[in-house]
């Protein structure tokens, strides 16, 4: 078989998904094997793609600009028609400051009061 490749595709497993529009609709993939130059993709079922899509990386919400080369039902290779940028996976700006303050809230550090630790250590407070 004669490669058509302009660049040698690596072996992955990378999550993946597809935007399909500004109102958030997505189809979850599979990167299966990955280049510079391209990708080929896998769904859990058949779907019905649009011909230039962008593709999320979910590990890094990386995004590339991309061009369907071939088709087989739950098989996609792709070509990549741009540089690689970053966004928001979130497009509506509200849903964004909302999804921002529940990240800071599940990292922020939380206060310790010495009641609590005492009471966790089954201890009172004058023991400080």
């Amino acid at each position: 078989m004669n490669e058509r490749r302009s660049a040698t595709r690596q072996c992955t497993l990378k999550a993946a998904k597809i935007e399909l529009n500004r109102d958030g609709a997505a189809a979850r993939c599979m990167v299966r094997n990955l280049s510079p130059t391209g990708a080929f993709l896998e769904f859990g079922t058949p779907t019905d793609l649009p011909d230039k899509f962008v593709l999320v990386f979910l590990s890094n919400h990386a995004q590339r600009n991309c061009d369907v080369v071939w088709r087989q039902r739950t098989r996609i290779g792709i070509a990549f028609t741009g540089p690689e940028f970053s966004g928001s996976i979130t497009p509506d700006p509200a849903r964004a400051s909302l999804v921002r303050a529940a990240i800071a809230a599940s990292v922020a550090p939380r206060e310790v009061r010495p009641a609590a630790v005492s009471a966790a250590l089954g201890r009172n407070d004058r023991e400080f």
